[in-house]
């Protein structure tokens, strides 16, 4: 019998005849198994290895994560928000060993997974006493992150940062610039014809501490329908 992709198995995916069914990881690994009627799971008996990975792939890489990088007093690097090494993954030898091949480390920062992390950049700028370590980290993320929210402090930093991710971010799939906001009809002065600038910009950062902080269901719901 041909090998039946994990993708497929569904309730009648195992009969009482032999059935073989390979489990294929993001990595091209591949796991084969045969089942005869005698090894079928009886219901006190712990789920068949395929499926006991399909359901740890889905825990793993279905719920989003959102983090933005902040620079401690050490000039340490952290990710504030979505730990982006998914608690999910210490639950058991399984669950680590599908991380590894499901997921990117980047290090210094976790474990990512890409195709469904948002990453939060305020300023591209690297500096800092480990200025070295900070690139090295930049390198790795550019090459791998496929979705961001630009939050930059500035008109001019904004045009730079574009500039540079539009060359640099050889991944990237789609990309949220916030931009300032305005209120022109609180300013008697303002007048929309002759001004070309508004009244007034904010270019703060879009939450407090952490991006957890927002509402993000509606953004991501954009983000996965294209």
């Amino acid at each position: 019998m041909a090998p039946l992709a994990i993708d497929q198995i569904g309730t009648g995916a195992i009969s009482p005849s032999t059935t073989t069914i390979t489990h294929t990881t993001t990595v091209s690994t591949y796991i084969s198994l045969s089942l005869t009627p005698w090894q079928q799971p009886s219901p006190s008996s712990p789920p068949p290895p395929e499926l006991r990975l399909r359901i740890w792939h889905i825990a793993l890489t279905t719920p989003w994560t959102c983090t933005t990088r902040a620079l401690l007093r050490s000039n340490q690097e952290k990710t504030i928000g979505t730990h982006p090494t998914n608690p999910i993954s210490h639950a058991c030898p399984e669950a680590r060993h599908l991380q590894t091949q499901s997921f990117t480390q980047i290090d210094h920062l976790g474990w990512f997974h890409f195709p469904k992390h948002l990453l939060f950049i305020r300023d591209l700028t690297v500096r800092g006493v480990n200025r070295a370590r900070r690139v090295k980290t930049n390198h790795a993320l550019t090459h791998n992150l496929q979705h961001v929210v630009l939050n930059v402090c500035s008109q001019q930093k904004l045009y730079a940062s574009l500039e540079y991710m539009g060359k640099a971010y050889t991944s990237l799939k789609s990309i949220v610039v916030v931009g300032p906001w305005f209120l022109p009809e609180d300013t008697e002065a303002y007048d929309s014809v002759r001004d070309w600038i508004a009244p007034y910009e904010d270019w703060g950062e879009v939450f407090a501490r952490s991006p957890t902080e927002l509402d993000l269901a509606v953004l991501v719901d954009a983000i996965e329908g294209g």
